[in-house]
């Protein structure tokens, strides 16, 4: 047909992401189309349509058709030519690292059925290649018809560094979990042998082997794991007299401290009774002693006063020790500031009133006691016989002298039996005013320091 019309060239095979050259011959104003496969579409799988010889890239197998306008002495003319593209798999070489050490490589299979194998840069040769140095990779490799290329990269694994985590002091009767920081394929756990993300286990000297995503082996750092075991003991336990205190303190030193009274101090004062303190180390372990702090007898005071009562300016008064528990030792103090230190002493008072006596005692063991009791130093009431209540200013009033020291009730009577006047606590403050000169009848109630009612009876004139 080439010397007859128009002539669209011989039939080709290509690759699939390959072009191929179209070429007319005989053939004025060609114009190309396709009929079957890809569609023209120029500027994307074809460089023009209306030109001689077309660069074209097919997806697919495509069947193209040139015409031409009429030629002299022929009619006009078209011509078809069919590109096979053939859909050939390149490599599909997967990035690779290189583990961190002496004499490690990535081992790289470009894959079988390749005429020909080209590296970029020039360090291997074939199908499988170890490669020392990290970078970017460029193989091409020929089919029967087609060359086709692949880029990789190989970098050298990050150095993670694995490192133990977990507390490496633990108390005792308490265990401790140990793991790796980051994430791995495998785990192995020296010595012991487990091959779990983490182990609980007790002292010792542990560390991990362990594999990451790209297969490289790395080796944790080492940790000795040690316990904690604080003792505390409580000293200078002594035994105290009743109401007294001691001091004690918890051996040896640690960081915090709790009493059962709420101290949180190494020493603690405190009286007899049960303690327990618990101590923190500073790993945070605790450990509880206890104490016991005894208290000797308790001595019990007491005493007796003769005449009981109340007593009398300079009249000896006696006073007897009624103690008890082994006393050795008696203070007195009379309340007005005299003291004794014999254990039945007596003592004269040179004053009136109230008197607080105390005794204290002290047995063998330097225990005291004390007591105290009042005691009442009275003269003895003085009631007159007559008063003159005139108004002269002299003996106008009832006075019955130390009457100011009790409690007390006074009644008067005429001498028909008549009450005339009662007062209760009377205060030497009756002139007799309402009544007439004569003799009546009193009856005076007075209350004593034991609580005893002395009454004393008799007749009072009154002369105005």
């Amino acid at each position: 047909n080439i010397g007859t019309g128009v002539f669209a060239g011989a039939d080709q095979t290509i690759c699939t992401g390959n072009n191929a050259q179209l070429q007319v011959a005989n053939a004025v104003n060609p114009v190309w189309t396709s009929i079957s496969g890809d569609p023209i579409n120029v500027g994307v799988n074809i460089s023009c349509n209306a030109c001689p010889t077309p660069i074209i890239t097919p997806s697919q197998t495509t069947t193209y058709v040139v015409t031409s306008d009429s030629v002299v002495g022929l009619c006009n003319l078209s011509d078809t030519v069919v590109i096979t593209v053939l859909n050939a798999t390149g490599p599909n070489i997967p990035d690779a690292v290189i583990c961190p050490g002496p004499g490690n490589f990535a081992s790289i299979n470009v894959g079988s059925g390749y005429t020909n194998y080209t590296w970029s840069p020039a360090c291997c040769s074939g199908q499988f290649a170890n490669i020392f140095n990290p970078g970017t990779y460029i193989v091409s490799v020929d089919t029967l018809v087609c060359t086709l290329t692949d880029t990789f990269v190989v970098s050298l694994a990050a150095n993670p560094l694995p490192t133990i985590t977990g507390d490496v002091f633990f108390c005792k009767n308490e265990n401790t979990t140990l793991g790796i920081n980051g994430n791995y394929t495998s785990y192995t756990w020296s010595p012991n042998g487990e091959t779990n993300s983490t182990i609980t286990t007790g002292t010792g000297t542990y560390f991990a082997t362990v594999i990451d995503t790209n297969g490289c082996t790395w080796n944790s750092d080492t940790v000795t794991v040690t316990n904690s075991n604080p003792q505390a003991f409580i000293n200078n336990i002594d035994t105290v007299c009743p109401g007294d205190q001691t001091t004690i303190n918890v051996s040896p030193s640690f960081t915090s401290y709790l009493w059962s009274n709420g101290a949180t101090t190494q020493s603690v004062t405190v009286g007899a009774g049960n303690f327990d303190v618990i101590v923190t180390d500073n790993f945070g372990c605790n450990d509880t002693a206890f104490a016991v702090v005894p208290t000797y007898p308790t001595p019990n005071a007491s005493f007796s006063i003769t005449p009981d009562a109340q007593g009398q300016p300079g009249i000896p008064i006696t006073f007897t020790d009624n103690s008890s528990g082994n006393i050795v030792a008696w203070f007195w103090s009379f309340g007005d500031g005299g003291t004794s230190s014999i254990q039945n002493p007596t003592h004269i008072y040179q004053s009136l009133g109230y008197f607080n006596v105390i005794l204290i005692v002290e047995n063998a063991n330097g225990c005291r006691d004390t007591i105290s009791r009042e005691y009442f130093v009275i003269s003895e009431l003085i009631i007159p016989n007559v008063f003159t209540p005139n108004g002269d200013g002299f003996n106008d009033l009832l006075v019955i002298e130390n009457l100011e020291f009790f409690d007390n009730n006074l009644k008067i009577y005429n001498r028909w039996g008549t009450k005339i006047f009662e007062k209760e606590n009377y205060k030497n403050d009756w002139d007799g005013d309402s009544v007439s000169d004569g003799t009546y009848f009193f009856i005076l109630e007075v209350k004593l320091m034991d609580d005893s009612i002395e009454t004393h009876k008799g007749t009072i004139s009154i002369l105005k």
